[in-house]
């Protein structure tokens, strides 16, 4: 038969007989009463030790399967890590795992296929992989002659409609044609596609390429505010954050910063070997010693640019350049030019870069929130230690 024409179920039968030959178990499992069934076998094979060879009795099970559906994604990937203890009447309790880790070769592997799971609908899945009988790696084929990305789409599609219970312990998903292979992590559907949309592999660019160097100066005083930059709060206002104005009296001299436009801090400090790269994010503009780099972007996201800087990911480029040795009053010996010649892995899309600048500061704003709940907790907690040793 053409290979390019080779069906979905033919791929199926061909992994599936793949994966038996890497020492996979094939069992056929119908639908979620089964998967339930399996699942509690298994359970008590990896668990024989700590149930001392006891059976897991029916309403240990329920009890285990009331745990296990709760939730984010997130919280039951660290449930696989965790152990379950299970109270006895009578006896001493009992913890179980649901993953070997110490000696993974000792978990059970099988794989299953065309499993059936009711939910807002009633979907079929292509290829799973069970590990004690959780399944953790679901796969989804596609005909040769077909886009891969429709089934990238069906998997979004299960889960908002059917992927529920134990197979929200998925982990992994796979995607496959035969020709291409795709695989990325569970997550919500909204953000699992941020890479895939994008097919144009990420290029290595000049720093000069995509930004232009600012030096523009304060000669007509435009701005009074003298700034500095700190490796935690971005460009900020000396005064603010020194409590005093260490700038020259006069800002003449100094380079004229504007709202969206970067400078690099060449000094070193803790978390920050090779010094801070911040955007002017609080201010319309400021006043910037000449001793900083500055720059705005030109050909690029500037909120990508943000993002990135934020990363480690640019330390090797300044590592290369940097004098060694080389030290003045505690900034890195770094020739400007050698600094605009730095390279920069850098995704071609702007689409692309935004999205990824938009991923973040969504996680950001999550982080802020967390951050200030926990103030007003350590504030009350502090208000109430007073109240009680007044």
């Amino acid at each position: 038969m053409d290979v390019d024409v080779e069906s979905e179920a033919m791929l199926e039968e061909k992994f599936i007989e793949q994966l038996k030959g890497m020492g996979y178990e094939f069992i056929k499992i119908k639908n979620e009463e089964e998967l339930n069934a399996n699942f509690k076998i298994q359970l008590e094979k990896i668990n024989k030790k700590e149930l001392n060879g006891t059976s897991i009795t029916d309403e240990e099970f329920d009890r285990i399967l009331t745990y296990l559906d709760s939730g984010s994604i997130f919280d039951r990937a660290d449930k696989l890590r965790d152990e379950y203890t299970i109270k006895r009447d009578g006896e001493m309790s009992v913890s179980i795992k649901f993953l070997n880790q110490k000696d993974w070769c000792k978990n059970i592997f099988q794989v299953s296929n065309q499993i059936t799971m009711v939910g807002l609908h009633t979907n079929r899945y292509d290829v799973t992989l069970l590990i004690n009988g959780l399944p953790l790696v679901q796969v989804e084929l596609k005909r040769r002659s077909m886009d891969i990305k429709q089934a990238f789409n069906q998997v979004k599609r299960y889960m908002k409609t059917s992927y529920d219970r134990l197979f929200k312990y998925i982990q992994i998903f796979v995607i496959s044609n035969g020709n291409e292979t795709k695989y990325f992590a569970n997550g919500r559907p909204s953000t699992i596609n941020l890479r895939f949309d994008f097919d144009d592999e990420w290029k290595k660019v000049k720093l000069k390429d995509i930004v232009e160097r600012v030096t523009r100066k304060n000669t007509n005083l435009e701005t009074d505010l003298a700034l500095t930059i700190s490796a935690e709060y971005g460009l900020i206002d000396q005064e603010e954050f020194f409590n005093k104005i260490v700038a020259s009296k006069s800002l003449k001299n100094y380079y004229l910063i504007k709202k969206g436009e970067f400078a690099y801090n060449k000094s070193y400090s803790n978390g920050y070997p090779y010094g801070a790269i911040k955007r002017l994010d609080d201010y319309p503009m400021g006043a910037l010693s000449t001793l900083y780099i500055c720059f705005k972007p030109t050909n690029i996201s500037s909120d990508y640019l943000k993002e990135y800087f934020e990363t480690t990911f640019w330390y090797k480029e300044i590592y290369s350049i940097a004098v060694e040795g080389a030290r003045n009053h505690g900034l890195l010996n770094i020739n400007v030019n050698d600094f605009f010649n730095t390279k920069h892995l850098i995704p071609p899309s702007t689409e692309e870069q935004e999205k990824i600048a938009d991923l973040f500061k969504s996680i950001n704003s999550k982080i802020d929130a967390v951050n200030n709940d926990l103030k007003l907790v350590k504030n009350f907690k502090n208000g109430l230690l007073q109240q009680m040793f007044i």
